[in-house]
């Protein structure tokens, strides 16, 4: 069963599919609907073709031929006709094999106008040729057929998709219900999931705008939103129901009367009694100091006019108290933190985190030498341009590529991915692509912690490193990472 998910894309929608649609013939998946009917139309399994309205004997396998041909073949009655005539929904009331088609694409009205006129244009050319039986079968399953169930509307939308170094969080939308399912770190061992998560990534807005809530956790999502996405349920860590604000309604407050606005208590305008703090042992404040009680003592007559007499306070009885060492807050050591982020930045873990950047004005010329018998780095180096030098570095990164027979990636990805290669002071381009965005982030954040820079908490420092820690090593290119293992990092 087909499941096609709403890809919301600013203002455009598209529409991604999360299962194949397999041929009944053949057993050959689809991702899509359209690419079935093409399957159909190139092959003998299902002939599917449009038949001209004014020479039926015309056929023709998609509906922009068959436009074409009315528009150049038949121009007096091109003019004439309805718009919507010749639309992709009213072309099933003149195709060979109109029950694949409601399957598949949507039918117009039986009783509109333009079916009717339709059926009236395909009836006068069927019985000069005698097929009219034929062509009245197909429409009476149209008229008789349940209505076509379009399984790419089920309900759910894909609002949102965000991928850091913790995981991937999904958003989606069920009719009214608002849910989210993260993923665990462990997605991106999977290639299949991996690539689902990057495309949607690409296509979907990078912020959106949610309704007013709190995130509440609920388990019984993990079923739904497994069987939506795609995805094994092993790779879902949790899953999460957005809650509406809810808010209490206050009672009214009762009318004011007379007795609301009269005093408590009588108040009286005598000033109290003074009661000595001396003789309230028991109600006196223990830690009130000299200043602070409620009677000074007069101060002593100075002998000398010249002479100031300071008057010393008494003994508090917090000073009588047995004093408390002061501890300090422990400080957390951070030289394994720098240990660990540069052990990550020597190899890297791709494709989450590309190694780091190394320091090739310490390197001799052609001192390193790989597998396609290529030496780095290049002489006089340093009189190049920051182009040329990125030229360079690009033609090396796409020879071992090569070597490898793997597939070429984007040029923000290539260098990315080989910037340990790269040459200092070389040209780099910003990338708008979000995957690069993404490496480059978690590069930075890695590249801060090991220089020292970062602001972060140490506890999400070392949350960080333990994430990527726990991601094997990239194989592919453990060769070069071999051979430049002695090229110090630029740090």
């Amino acid at each position: 069963m087909q499941k096609d998910l709403l890809i919301v894309r600013g203002t455009h929608h598209c529409y991604f599919s999360v299962a194949a649609i397999p041929c009944d013939v053949c057993r050959e998946v689809f991702p899509t609907g359209c690419e079935l009917l093409s399957h159909f139309r190139k092959t003998d399994h299902k002939t599917l073709r449009y038949s001209c309205p004014w020479c039926a004997s015309n056929e023709f396998k998609y509906s922009f031929d068959l436009r074409r041909h009315v528009r150049t073949k038949h121009p007096k009655e091109h003019d004439r006709m309805p718009s919507r005539l010749l639309s992709t929904d009213n072309l099933i009331y003149c195709s060979n094999n109109p029950e694949i088609l409601r399957e598949h694409e949507k039918v117009a009205p039986y009783n509109s106008d333009e079916a009717r006129l339709m059926r009236q244009l395909i009836s006068s050319q069927a019985r000069q040729q005698g097929t009219l039986d034929r062509w009245e079968k197909r429409w009476q399953l149209l008229e008789t057929g349940k209505p076509r169930q379009v399984k790419r509307k089920s309900g759910f939308t894909i609002l949102h998709v965000t991928m850091d170094s913790a995981g991937a969080t999904v958003t989606v939308q069920m009719e009214e219900k608002i849910m989210r399912a993260i993923l665990t770190p462990h997605y991106i061992q999977s290639q299949r999931v991996l690539s689902k998560i990057t495309r949607l990534l690409t296509c979907l807005p990078e912020s959106t705008e949610l309704p007013p809530g709190r995130w509440e956790e609920d388990s019984s999502l993990v079923s739904d939103l497994s069987d939506t996405l795609n995805i094994d349920k092993t790779l879902i860590a949790c899953t999460q129901l957005l809650q509406p604000p809810s808010f209490t309604e206050l009672a009214p407050p009762s009318p004011l009367t007379f007795d609301d606005l009269r005093s408590p208590s009588p108040v009286s305008l005598k000033e109290a009694p003074y009661t000595s703090t001396e003789t309230q042992e028991d109600d006196t404040d223990p830690y009130m100091t000299y200043l602070d009680s409620p009677k000074q003592p007069e101060l002593p007559a100075c002998p000398d006019q010249h002479q100031q007499t300071r008057l010393q306070a008494p003994e508090s009885p917090r000073s009588s108290t047995s004093s408390i060492p002061y501890i300090p807050t422990p400080i957390l050591p951070t030289d394994s933190l720098k240990v660990s982020a540069r052990a990550l930045l020597m190899t890297g873990r791709l494709p989450l985190l590309p190694p780091g950047r190394r320091d090739w004005n310490s390197v001799h010329h052609a001192q390193v030498s790989f597998p396609n018998n290529m030496t780095w780095p290049p002489s006089n180096w340093q009189s190049l341009t920051p182009d040329q030098r990125t030229l360079l570095t690009e033609h090396l990164c796409t020879s071992l590529i090569l070597h490898k027979r793997q597939p070429i990636p984007s040029r923000a990805e290539l260098l990315l991915r080989y910037q340990a290669l790269l040459l200092p002071g070389s040209a780099i381009r910003p990338s708008n692509n979000p995957f690069v965005r993404m490496l480059e982030a978690n590069y930075h954040m890695v590249h801060a912690i090991a220089s020292g820079q970062c602001r972060s908490s140490l506890d999400l420092q070392r949350k960080t490193l333990d994430t990527f820690t726990s991601i094997d090593e990239d194989s592919s290119d453990e060769d070069i990472m071999k051979a430049i293992k002695d090229v110090p990092l630029r740090l």
